[in-house]
């Protein structure tokens, strides 16, 4: 309309990142281990993350968030609404999962922070990355 200025506030780099390989390979492990049918796969999320400034080090970084949720549970439409909960038996499900995850990737020492960052933030989105 007359008037009305858009400017850019942000205007961030987009993000690709290959699927495929040992870390991936581990996901898919630990998922299974509790849901033979669980499959991770590839995610588009609009928003921030801090994968755009560790891809500007050369270091490609991956989201893994398991949660198992009811199917009758209509999750997106509570997401970081004032009634957002999850329920327990999904945090539960996802701590058993990351916790095989991390055991069946050996703890490499690109791990290792991760898995304490897990132990003392357990409701926090952990961030996984690869040097390799």
């Amino acid at each position: 309309p007359p008037g009305v200025v858009l400017e850019d506030v942000v205007n961030g780099i987009a993000l690709e990142a290959p699927f495929e390989g040992p870390l991936i390979d581990a996901m898919g492990a630990a998922i299974r281990a509790e849901d033979p049918f669980g499959t991770p796969v590839p995610y588009t999320v609009s928003g921030g993350t801090d994968a755009k400034a560790f891809s500007t080090l050369g270091i490609t970084c991956y989201g893994f968030l398991p949660l198992l949720l009811p199917p009758e549970l209509d999750f997106s439409a509570m997401f970081h609404g004032v009634d957002e909960r999850v329920p327990t038996e999904g945090l539960k499900f996802g701590a058993r999962v990351m916790d095989r995850f991390v055991r069946i990737f050996r703890l490499s020492s690109a791990l290792q922070m991760v898995y304490l960052a897990a132990q003392s933030y357990p409701a926090a989105t952990i961030l996984i990355y690869s040097d390799s």
